[in-house]
């Protein structure tokens, strides 16, 4: 196990196999966080969710998750590694600007996370997407983030 997590190459090729059924909807992106978010934007990918599971310093992983809301802000933020003290500060930290327009959810035995972010109303902008009786609600971020 500790080659081949040293030589990455058969663990990127294991991730993808054990995703291949779900390779209409799953884009593994493999390059630095930063470079892969601004490469999916550029091409006009909008994803439902973002794993960060990258460097586990505190900085890097605030500045990646700083960098998904600031480009995906109606993605689902969601990682690892919630047992590492440096993620975890990060991971609150940036919950926490939030106040009570982002849910924390974490389970500290299985060591995940995810945030939950709640738009206000005023945040929102409502549009009838076909006519139909539903309605799309998209997050738009404030200023402050």
């Amino acid at each position: 196990a500790l080659q081949m997590l040293q030589e990455g190459l058969a663990l990127h090729e294991t991730f993808l196999a054990n995703l291949w059924d779900l390779r209409h909807v799953v884009f593994p992106v493999r390059m630095p966080t930063l470079q892969g978010l601004l490469a999916m934007h550029a091409l006009g990918i909008s994803p439902d969710l973002i794993y960060i599971d990258a460097d586990h310093t505190q900085e890097a992983v605030l500045s990646d998750l700083e960098a998904s809301a600031a480009l995906f802000p109606n993605a689902l933020l969601v990682g690892d590694d919630w047992q590492w003290l440096a993620v975890r500060a990060a991971v609150v930290g940036f919950a926490e600007r939030f106040g009570d327009r982002a849910h924390l959810h974490s389970h500290p035995r299985e060591n995940w996370w995810w945030i939950e972010r709640v738009p206000s109303r005023a945040d929102c902008q409502f549009s009838q997407a076909d006519g139909s009786k539903r309605a799309r609600i998209d997050f738009v971020p404030s200023a402050q983030m």
